[in-house]
């Protein structure tokens, strides 16, 4: 079958990253897929769209506009296409009680494979370094922005620096390569994972692969992914509350969130704890902008520019 999946950049993150992992599973079962990028109105795709192309949209999480074209334009995304996908029940259920329709449910995955080998003995070395770098951290991955409860956890980090007044300050570390990024996962006391709204929580699923506590935003997407496999904060206080335990060793180990005690998350006890490891988590030479504590850098990617016709995924032979 030949298949052209669209998406907003080349920079592999969030929904991103999950696009070009899917094209490649794609690709593995002996489909001609194609990614398709930004670029002019007059590009191929658009044309398509406009001929009448079946269209299916994943839908990752509902947006809030007050700008008359973004509203218009993100009610068009939802109701044109053939049909729709959602990566979670409850987003669906957001998208039914506005829009009437019900997506069909696809759920994420990450490859659970890689991030538990850099937990383990052969990651020793890989962790060490980010630990000469970092010394002991607790680690954020995302953009600065309102949806990640970036203020949020900005305060809980204060927080914590006065139950802890060794720790340093935030650091924003920039762009990580892929390959790198399961030790740096690995290495973290904890993984502070705090949006005000997500659509499913592939950093929190890359963290519990790796055996690293996950301190969670008390979402109902959330509590669908991961069941009792983190642990849960609302407000800054808690979050740091949270954090502190992990740090201090007495968070819950009957949890995922408990020190090196989680269950991986292909045995997780959320309802898609089975439905990781089934995708690479970013095509190989595909830069990754996701950043340590706090950050939204940027870089050149080794890959096309956003106005780029096409990424080609070839077939397995």
């Amino acid at each position: 079958m030949r298949i052209a999946q669209l998406t907003y950049s080349t920079k592999p993150r969030g929904g991103v990253v999950h696009t070009l992992a899917l094209a490649e599973a794609l690709a593995a079962r002996g489909h001609d897929v194609e990614v398709w990028t930004l670029g002019s109105t007059a590009s191929p795709p658009t044309r398509g769209y406009a001929r009448g192309i079946p269209v299916v949209r994943t839908i990752h999480h509902l947006d809030t506009f007050t700008t008359p074209q973004l509203v218009a334009c993100h009610d068009r995304a939802v109701a044109e296409p053939i049909a729709r996908l959602c990566v979670s029940h409850a987003v669906s259920r957001e998208v039914e009680q506005a829009y009437g329709v019900r997506p069909e449910v696809i759920a994420n995955g990450v490859d659970a494979e890689r991030f538990a080998v850099a937990s383990g003995p052969a990651g020793a070395a890989a962790r060490a370094g980010w630990r000469g770098q970092l010394g002991d951290y607790v680690l954020a991955l995302g953009g600065i922005e309102p949806r990640k409860g970036s203020i949020d956890l900005l305060e809980a980090f204060a927080r914590v620096r006065d139950a802890h007044p060794a720790r340093h300050r935030p650091t924003i570390l920039g762009p990580v390569d892929d390959d790198a990024l399961p030790a740096l996962v690995a290495e973290a006391r904890a993984l502070a994972f705090v949006s005000t709204k997500e659509g499913f929580g592939l950093a929190a699923m890359e963290a519990l692969a790796a055996s690293t506590p996950v301190v969670a935003r008390d979402l109902p997407v959330i509590r669908e992914v991961f069941g009792d496999t983190v642990l849960y904060a609302a407000t800054p206080a808690e979050i740091a509350a949270r954090l502190d335990e992990v740090l201090r060793g007495d968070a819950p180990t009957d949890t995922a969130a408990g020190p090196r005690a989680r269950p991986a998350p292909t045995r997780g006890s959320g309802p898609h704890g089975r439905t990781s490891g089934s995708m690479r988590a970013c095509r190989r030479g595909a830069c990754d902008d996701r950043a340590l504590v706090l950050g939204d850098p940027r870089r050149s990617c080794t890959g096309p520019p956003p106005t780029s016709r096409s990424w080609s995924m070839p077939r397995a032979p």
